[in-house]
């Protein structure tokens, strides 16, 4: 066998020099963010070595208690960092709520602890109940109740880590280093296309209205598992603010943490445990998705925690039951695909247990798994006759979507038995966004081990498990990212079966491949992502928050302001998929992206943009390259231009003017009603020009908006008469389907009695409001509230933006 692991080993080098060579990364490009890298480094080594001298501590500890988190909270703040150290502390107390499982590290506990959290808000999404205070009380009073349990379970991670710190300390210093490195682009403002236009939109909805809307005409996957998305808006919530690189920070370390743990428990030395450790971390994806929301930033700790707790091969029993049926159901709470990687670990976890299953235990763990992940499931199901929706809607039939199964095929080129080299060096048709090198180079280099792996005992089942969930998975599409998740287990048995029971000498020289190795990934790192090739996180560094958004999002810094700007009801349309960033703007953004049902269904038929306007109720476009968008310039005619943020351009559309219709009034009076009978949500204005003739006597109107089966709503106002002997009042309203019309009496206030007041102009802007039409979370309020309209809240009178709703 060493001879086998020695020529595996050589064709695999050999072959990663002959790819370098035919296909050479872009070394003169990469040089600059290499030089970013190691400048990082330098400080965040400084930092740590200067206080492991001044405190007597491992420099390693130093990296991870000190240089990272201080880089953190100087490029994205202290309320995130705090915010999620609270998160991570109410999770360590739930974990605790699970039996212990002896062998096991408490870290599992904490995972899964994240994964009741993030179950629990889960299925309170509909309910107004997400606020800092609710979230911060409940968090401290759990933490506060299992303290005793929180402090052994801590006790117990830091003796895991200082042992193995201990054990090779420079090693340990190096890997954490490399970890500072790695975690960067978690402090950059939310960017990727996928984040803004989806992610982020449940994080925002919690900030502005304390629950979810479920709006699932404009945002297709509103109902899609969200898991992960529940955590974010967690933090978010509890920091006040939008933050998500912490959490991002720590998915990654325990990923890390969870690739040397079973690499150890494989038979490798801790060296190469802990360089283990390294290959995942240096791989470009794991540096790519610390900055973005995409569920594989977090999964990979989810399935590395589910595959230790198998390979620890723990006696059947209640305890490891309730653990694993909660990570299994907090990854097919994060993402349907899940289900595939987990057909193989389910299958070798009843193979390992056998006939020794704990039968009466079962109900209680298959609730754990539903309290932990089947709430995106239920609702979706529930309000849509989709549990998956959009996926598989040719079979479910949901009218939310089109009749077809929903799948991206431009990643569907097939699985061939070439596709580790093609991935190292031909990335681009496996990874949008990325150049030659995202793969990382082990996939070439090291695959030798992987299939070395299958011989042992001790490594057989994780490698037969690891590699049928790639097969299935790579069978239905072939998509770089989707396979991250399996990268713990992929890192650790390249490595252990490359090791085996090697000599003191051949640890040293594998050793020294893969420092190598992970140092041309590192050099690499910045091929997974075009922010990162454009050395975005050096702009964050040098010139701030706003000024790296705006290089890379700018529509973001154009929605900040259309969200200050704002009047009642007005509304963004998004003018091109590409640009999609209506995550942050709930209930006030579409896009012209099949993201928006009622828009795109539009779309597909041409390039309608009148219809697309109307159907959307926009009041507002946001473009890049109109050259590119044929028609947009006839409805910019008469539009002005609010805002422009490099290439993006926000414009107001010139709105469509109506005539109120006069009422019979009392002589000195003015009366007027707008209708409103229609089949769908509307909204808009009505302005008033009334002529007086008293200057500073006030004006009286009363307002009356009526609404289906329930009383009209009422507001009371005063507008002031000018020296111009005109008073000016406008009044913003929204109303549901089947609400009459919008009426106004104008007369003298009690003040100005007798003063005569008669109409100069009157006009109107009234406009579908799709989003009320399509949100669903009030069917669910409705259910408890056991009154229909209960959770409607789309009807209203405002005179202003800082005019409350009132219902």
């Amino acid at each position: 066998m060493p001879l086998i692991r020695n020529l595996a080993l050589a064709a695999g080098l050999l072959a990663l020099a002959v790819g370098m060579v035919i296909h050479p990364f872009d070394y003169a490009a990469l040089a600059p963010r290499l030089q970013d890298a190691l400048s990082l480094a330098l400080l965040g080594g400084g930092l740590a070595g200067l206080l492991a001298w001044r405190l007597r501590i491992r420099a390693a500890t130093a990296v991870l208690l000190a240089s990272l988190p201080a880089a953190g909270v100087i490029l994205a703040g202290l309320p995130g960092a705090a915010a999620t150290a609270l998160l991570l502390a109410g999770a360590m107390a739930a974990g605790t709520l699970l039996p212990p499982v002896a062998g096991t590290s408490p870290l599992l506990r904490l995972v899964a602890g994240l994964g009741l959290l993030a179950g629990l808000a889960g299925w309170l999404l509909p309910f107004p109940v997400h606020h800092a205070g609710t979230w911060g009380l409940a968090l401290a009073a759990l933490l506060l109740w299992r303290r005793r349990q929180v402090g052994r379970d801590l006790q117990a991670i830091a003796a895991e880590f200082r042992d193995a710190v201990e054990e090779t300390p420079r090693t340990a210093f190096g890997v954490c280093l490399l970890a500072l490195v790695v975690s960067a682009p978690a402090w950059l403002p939310a960017h990727m296309a996928d984040d803004v236009a989806y992610h982020l939109g449940l994080a925002w909805e919690l900030m502005q209205f304390g629950h979810a809307r479920f709006d699932i005409g404009t945002q297709v996957w509103a109902l899609a598992p969200w898991s992960t998305d529940v955590l974010h808006a967690l933090v978010s919530v509890l920091a006040g603010e939008e933050t998500t690189g912490f959490l991002n920070a720590a998915w990654l370390l325990m990923a890390a943490w969870l690739v040397r743990g079973p690499a150890r428990t494989l038979g490798v030395s801790p060296r190469l445990a802990w360089l283990a450790a390294a290959a995942y971390l240096s791989l470009p994806m794991s540096h790519m998705l610390a900055g973005s929301l995409q569920v594989e930033s977090a999964t990979p700790a989810m399935f590395a925690a589910l595959a230790s707790l198998l390979l620890a091969r723990v006696p059947p029993g209640p305890a490891p039951m309730f653990l694993l049926a909660t990570l299994a159901g907090m990854l097919m709470g994060s993402k349907v695909s899940n289900g595939l990687l987990l057909l193989p670990f389910s299958t070798w976890w009843l193979l390992q247990w056998k006939t020794a299953l704990p039968w009466r235990q079962l109900p209680a763990a298959i609730g754990l798994g539903l309290l932990a992940g089947g709430s995106s499931y239920a609702y979706a199901w529930g309000l849509t006759g989709n549990p998956v929706l959009p996926l598989m809607n040719a079979w479910f039939g949901s009218p939310w979507y089109f009749p077809e199964n929903f799948l991206d095929t431009t990643w569907t080129s097939g699985l061939s038995w070439n596709l580790p080299w093609r991935w190292v060096f031909e990335t681009p048709a496996f990874h949008d966004g990325g150049r030659v090198g995202a793969a990382g180079v082990l996939a070439v280099a090291l695959l030798g081990g992987w299939a070395l792996a299958l011989w042992p005992r001790s490594s057989r089942a994780l490698a037969l498990a690891t590699l049928a969930a790639a097969v299935l998975l790579l069978g239905q599409i072939q998509y770089l990212r989707y396979l991250q998740p399996l990268m713990p287990m992929v890192v650790a048995l390249m490595i252990a079966g490359l090791a085996g029971t090697a000599s003191a000498g051949r640890e040293r020289v594998l050793a020294g491949v893969v420092v190598v190795l992970v140092a041309i990934q590192v050099v690499v790192l910045p091929t997974s992502s075009w922010q990162l090739m454009t050395r975005e996180i050096r702009v964050l560094a040098t010139q701030g928050r706003d000024a790296a958004m705006a290089r890379m999002v700018p529509e973001r810094v154009l929605a900040r302001h259309f969200r200050d700007i704002a009047e009642p009801g007005e509304f963004l349309l998004y003018a091109h998929s590409s640009n999609t960033v209506m995550a942050e703007l709930p209930r006030q953004a579409a896009a012209v992206s099949w993201h928006t049902q009622y828009v795109w269904k539009i779309r597909r038929q041409g390039w309608d943009w009148p219809g697309m306007i109307e159907a959307s109720g926009a009041t507002h476009l946001l473009l890049r390259h109109p050259e590119e968008l044929p028609g947009v310039a006839g409805v910019l005619t008469g539009a002005s231009l609010v805002s422009t943020v490099d290439r993006a351009r926000l414009y107001r559309l010139a709105p469509a003017i109506v005539t109120p219709t006069s009422l019979p009034a009392s002589g000195g009076e003015v009366a007027l009603e707008l209708p409103l009978d229609a089949p769908h949500a509307t909204t808009g204005w009505l302005e008033l020009q009334l002529a007086c003739q008293r200057e500073g006597a006030p004006v009286s109107l009363a307002w009356e908006l009526g609404r289906p089966a329930r009383a009209p709503i009422q507001r009371w106002t005063l507008a002031t008469c000018g020296a111009d002997g005109v008073a000016t009042a406008r009044m913003h309203f929204a109303a549901l389907a089947g609400a009459d019309a919008l009426r106004v009496l104008a007369r003298a206030a009690p003040e100005a009695e007798g003063m005569p007041v008669s109409l100069l102009r009157a006009q109107a802007n009234r406009r579908r409001d799709p989003s009320a039409d399509s949100e669903r979370f009030h069917v669910i309020w409705d259910a408890f509230c056991a009154r229909p309209g209960c959770g409607r809240d789309r009807t209203w009178l405002r005179t202003d933006r800082w005019d409350p709703v009132r219902d």
